[in-house]
């Protein structure tokens, strides 16, 4: 029994020594190196996905061609998605005067206007009150709800009080220009589809067919009802482009019923193009304050006239 006992050890001692990294050809001075690098490159990520990336704001600019505008006519939207405001930060102050810039015809709000972690709180309405209202457009401001939790019906007659923004809630507005026309119709999410879809196809009804027509609607899983509404443009949000992004993989999770296949930017189906923002702020309560591979935009699209508008008497 003994020398039985004494081979087991035996055999493994053996295997200990031969995982050694002396002995399996490692040497220990290589291995402190890789793992204090390993140490350092993590901490990096780290410090640049929550501190530095979530702050760089850029604009995506964009153009759409419609033979619904005359040739040489064109028409400036600023899309502005997930503000998600918690206070006014270097972000926010960046945002306006991008805006300001970018000198829009109309700004498009695609909801979450609050952090999730500050639904309610005053001084978070006041100061995502104080973004809202330091937008500028030359011809109108529209928005629409975002998803209920975020933004519930008794918040945003808070948020929008005494501000020019109009919020759609299925329904549609057109404005009539010098030789074109452009209609700007929203609904409400409150992501169920028995509620949504219908409200999505009364904002899009009755809408002439010479019309420029946009859609607003937080999330990108309405495309369906957009294409069958015949709207041109389709302007959502929601997924923030997963926030946290693998290089050749995207998105790690986007929170949509329509998974990765609209994770983020420009999509075109029959006659209708989509694009999906990647937001401003971030969410809140749970999910990380951080952003990796992702950073914040705000997106500004050119809608460029390629004909004549037949209109109808």
């Amino acid at each position: 029994m003994e020398t039985l006992c004494e081979g087991v050890l035996y055999k493994k001692n053996r295997h200990i020594r031969s995982l050694d990294p002396d002995t399996v050809g490692f040497d220990r001075r290589f291995c402190a190196i890789v793992g204090a690098l390993l140490h350092v490159a993590v901490s990096t990520i780290i410090v640049y996905a929550t501190g530095i990336e979530p702050f760089h704001l850029g604009v995506t600019m964009l153009q759409v061609h419609t033979p619904k505008l005359p040739q040489g006519k064109q028409v400036r939207l600023v899309q502005i998605s997930d503000l998600h405001v918690e206070r006014i930060t270097r972000r926010e102050r960046a945002l306006i005067e991008q805006v300001e810039t970018l000198d829009a015809d109309y700004v498009l709000l695609t909801g979450d206007y609050l952090n999730f972690s500050y639904i309610g709180e005053d001084r978070a309405v006041a100061d995502a009150r104080s973004v809202l209202g330091a937008l500028r457009a030359r011809h109108g401001i529209y928005a629409v709800r975002g998803t209920h939790q975020v933004d519930p019906n008794a918040l945003l007659p808070r948020l929008f009080a005494g501000l020019p923004i109009r919020w759609l809630r299925s329904e549609h507005v057109t404005h009539e220009h010098d030789g074109f026309a452009i209609t700007f119709a929203g609904a409400s999410s409150t992501r169920v589809p028995e509620i949504d879809v219908p409200a999505v196809e009364r904002a899009l009804q009755d809408i002439p067919q010479h019309t420029f027509t946009v859609l607003l609607y937080h999330t990108p899983e309405r495309m369906s009802e957009a294409i069958a509404g015949k709207a041109d443009l389709y302007l959502a949000g929601h997924t923030h482009g997963g926030q946290l992004r693998l290089p050749f993989y995207g998105a790690v999770v986007t929170a949509s019923d329509a998974g990765k296949k609209y994770e983020m930017g420009r999509y075109k189906a029959n006659g209708t193009t989509l694009y999906v923002s990647r937001g401003i702020g971030m969410e809140g309560k749970g999910a990380p304050r951080a952003r990796f591979l992702c950073p914040p935009e705000t997106v500004c699209i050119d809608v460029v006239g390629t004909g004549q508008v037949v209109r109808t008497p």
